[in-house]
This record gives structure tokens, sequence and C-alpha cells, in this order.
């Protein structure tokens, strides 16, 4: 089991700043975490500025946590801060870093001849051990191979659904027009005992019904 501590540095809202909306005193600013493993050593850490949409850092602020308002301004709102708060966990919770083998298996789905979702899954070699791999076949689904070839039954994800641009090889992959969007999967995939096994992110087109999608996570 793998444990996040997260600091939070947080400016003031003005009482004449908030609104039915917001009704909150503070505003955070930063993100800070810290991801440890199971013996709390450290696997990675993170910081992300936060552009504050009611609150203002005031010279109080300012000279308490050293964060100016030139640094946030251009900074992710909070939404999406803690969406890519959300990736680095599942990233990290892999244990993965620059040099470890890794099988990356990517999928298109075409419906005739129209691409209409593209995925990716990140699978640390280690959990096959000594098993052979030449011989699976990795155009199945990945639980299977997993249950199959690993002995590992994904009993837990944490999903997170959002629309997205997808970068350029993904939208080559699935011959998009320029404004067109995605819908965005990511999950981190756990085993019984707890431990991340998986990372899974698939592309979703408009050929598909998005709220249906919604519905399904």
């Amino acid at each position: 089991m793998n444990y996040l501590v997260i600091d939070l540095e947080m400016c003031n809202v003005p009482r004449d700043y908030r609104s039915r909306s917001y009704k909150y005193a503070n505003e955070t600013i930063q993100i800070g975490a810290v991801l440890l493993d199971e013996e709390f050593k450290r696997i990675g850490t993170l910081s992300q500025y936060v552009h504050p949409e009611h609150g203002v850092i005031d010279p109080f602020i300012q000279n308490l946590t050293g964060i100016r308002n030139s640094q946030v301004k251009k900074a992710p709102r909070i939404e999406e801060a803690l969406l890519h708060m959300i990736d680095w966990i599942g990233d990290r919770g892999l244990n993965i870093s620059l040099d470890t083998p890794v099988y990356y298996i990517c999928r298109r789905v075409l419906a005739d001849n129209t691409p209409v979702l593209f995925s990716t899954d990140i699978v640390p070699c280690s959990l096959f051990g000594t098993t052979r791999t030449d011989g699976i076949d990795f155009t199945r689904p990945i639980f299977d191979i997993l249950d199959e070839a690993c002995g590992i039954q994904i009993s837990s994800t944490i999903t997170h659904l959002r629309a997205a641009m997808g970068d350029p090889a993904v939208r080559h992959a699935l011959a998009l027009q320029r404004d067109q969007a995605l819908l965005e999967l990511s999950e981190t995939c756990y085993s019984r005992l707890c431990r991340p096994v998986l990372r899974c992110r698939t592309f979703y087109t408009d050929f598909f019904d998005f709220a249906l999608v919604r519905k399904l996570v």
C-alpha cells in the first residue's frame, strides 16, 4: 500500500469576492504532494501552482509562502491541477521510472473503416516474472492477460473522465478534424492486495454517445 501526503498553500478570499458559487474564506494557490511506499520511502514528489479564481495573494501571504501573483497568473485552475495530480499519482503508483521496463500496449478500434477509439495500457514487465511473453496475444483484453499470465485479478479502479484534445499522435491515429474533441478515460487499476498494477488511458471519438460512456463509468 502506498501513502500520499498533501500540503496546500492558500490565499485569502476577500468577503466582497465571495458568492453563492464560492463562499469560502481561502483558496488554493499551490499543491505539494509526496508519494511514499509501504516502507515510507519516497516514490515521487509533486509541486503545482494553482491559479486562484476568487482569492488574491496579498503581501502577508506572499511573505508567508514566498508565492507571488506572477507565479500563479498562468497556472492551471484547481480542477485542472487536481487532474494533473491524479495522473501523477497513477504513474508514480506503478513505481515506473525512466529505466523501468514496461509493456506499452496500444490499440485502435475501427467501426467499418473509421477509427473510433484509441487506448494505451502500461504494464510493468516485472508482473510477468519468469513467464514467457512471446506467446501472449496482447490484442486480447488486458484484464484477461493479467489474470491468466500473471495470476492477478483487478479488484478496484480509480477512474477519471474528462474532455481532451489528445496529443498529435493520438489525433493522427484517430484521423480527427482540426477542432474535434475527445473523451479521455484514465484508469489506475489495483490488485486484490491494493497494489497498483495497470495504467490505462482510452480516447473516445464522438462516434460514441458521451452521456452513455459517463453512465458506464
